[in-house]
This record gives structure tokens, C-alpha cells and sequence, in this order.
């Protein structure tokens, strides 16, 4: 993984791959006197605004065309179990970051650009669909960051022309797409969860598959 922040990300998950989604305390025994959890958070603070900024600006490899260039924050959705456990965590930080007080205005905008980023990836149906760690971690994201990030998929949806009033895109309407869609009007957003309804307003979706089924019933 390459780019500024390659080194960063590749560190952080290497000492996160045995974790879900919150990495243990960082053992450091005889170097330091703080509590374990105050350290972490005293390293986190440093590291996670440039991550995220890393992971929301950076191609995953520097050295790929522009017409060939893989987002960071693409490379890591749909990546190794390591990588995802990073993003669900970086995620996390940030849900709790930006709701808190006296935060400064530049974590305030990398965490803003992170939810920017992860919501046109998600926003994908080469993302969403993706075989192996793409959908789990999508799924993940979007529950743990609420309404942040159900507003910036939304959003990236409605740009694209996907989520047009009685018209969504077919991949919106079964499968994984349809476990998307669900989780956009779960996300607590009541403005998304009103728009959602309504593009799907008139709207059959009756296929057979595990989305499709959940999505008919949410939106009956």
C-alpha cells in the first residue's frame, strides 16, 4: 500500500488484525507511566486526523495512472480482514469525535472528508457487491456511523441519478444493494429514511434473495 499515508495505515493494521473493530491497549511496558487507555488515546489523537485524510485523498497505489487509480478508502472496504478492521475502527473514532466538544476545525474537516469518500465508494455497486469483505464491512459502517455516513451515501445515490422518485437503480433493489437500501432507512437519518421510501415509492420488489425479502417488508 503506497502513498503518505501507506505507512501509517499498514502499521495501524498490522497491530489491529486480531480485533473487530476497536484495537486492544498498546503494551508498551517500561516505557511510559500513563494508564494503558490514556495512552492510546493520546496516540490516537495524533494519528487518526492524518489517516483519515490519508485514507479520504489518497490513491491506494501513487504510482497508478489517473484512469487506473484505486481510491485508498476503496482499496481498504473491499481488502484484507486487517484492512477492514482499520476503516470500521477509523470510522468509530470519528462517529465519536466529531460529536464531541472542542474538537478542532482540521480533525473537524479530515473526519468530514473520510464520511465524503466512504459515501461515494458505498454509494457503488462494484463496492457494495464486491465478493468477500466489501458488503460485511459496508453493512458494519454504515451501523456504526449512523446518520454521518447514511447522509453521505444518500447524497452520493441522489448525484448519481441511482435514487430517482420511482426509479431506483436495479442493483438498488436486490441482493446486497437491497441490504444497502435497508440500512440507509435504518440508519436513524429520518430525512434519508423519508427520501428512501419515497424513490421506492410504487416500486415492486419481489425477487427471491435474502435483500430483496427484507427490503419488500421494511418498505411495506
Amino acid at each position: 500500500m503506497r502513498g503518505r499515508g501507506g505507512d501509517a495505515l499498514e502499521a495501524l493494521a498490522e497491530r489491529d488484525a486480531s480485533i473487530d473493530v476497536c484495537p486492544q491497549p498498546l503494551k508498551m511496558p517500561g516505557l511510559s507511566r500513563k494508564d494503558d487507555e490514556l495512552r492510546r488515546q493520546q496516540l490516537l489523537a495524533v494519528l487518526a486526523p492524518a489517516v483519515a485524510r490519508a485514507v479520504a485523498t489518497e490513491p491506494a497505489d501513487e504510482d497508478a495512472s489517473e484512469d487506473d487509480a484505486v481510491p485508498l478508502c476503496v482499496a481498504l472496504l473491499t481488502g484484507s480482514r486487517e484492512q477492514t478492521c482499520l476503516l470500521r475502527f477509523l470510522v468509530a473514532h470519528a462517529v465519536a469525535r466529531v460529536t464531541a466538544d472542542d474538537v478542532p476545525d482540521e480533525e473537524i474537516e479530515a473526519y468530514t472528508l473520510l464520511f465524503g469518500a466512504l459515501g461515494a465508494a458505498l454509494a457503488s455497486p462494484a463496492v457494495v457487491e464486491a465478493s468477500g469483505t466489501g458488503h460485511s464491512c459496508a453493512m458494519a459502517l454504515l451501523a456504526s456511523a449512523g446518520t454521518a455516513l447514511a447522509a453521505a451515501v444518500h447524497a452520493q445515490l441522489v448525484e448519481d441519478g441511482q435514487l430517482e422518485a420511482g426509479a431506483p437503480a436495479e442493483w438498488l433493489r436486490s441482493r446486497r444493494g437491497a441490504f444497502l437500501v435497508c440500512a440507509l432507512v435504518d440508519s436513524g437519518d429520518a430525512e434519508v429514511a423519508a427520501e428512501v421510501r419515497e424513490a421506492f415509492k410504487g416500486v415492486t420488489v419481489d425477487g427471491e434473495d435474502g435483500g430483496s425479502k427484507r427490503l419488500a417488508a421494511l418498505l411495506a
